[in-house]
């Protein structure tokens, strides 16, 4: 950090940053913030929707009696 404070040239502080950055992508942990998911309801009247792996609403069709 002394380095990226006390240079005044640019590719110094920029070598001293990447540097940095080597570091912290080495030694942090990778955390996970959120779980991305999807919420919805389906008509009972309603077949052929895929919801896994893929959302595909495009073949879902209404039952007919």
């Amino acid at each position: 950090m002394a380095i990226t404070h006390n240079s005044g040239d640019p590719l110094i502080r920029m070598n001293a940053f990447s540097e940095m950055q080597q570091i912290l992508f080495e030694d942090l942990p990778i955390i996970p913030t959120h779980q991305y998911s999807w919420i919805y309801l389906q008509d009972p009247d309603v077949d052929g929707l895929i919801r896994f792996p893929v959302v595909d609403f495009s073949r879902g069709h209404l039952l007919t009696d």
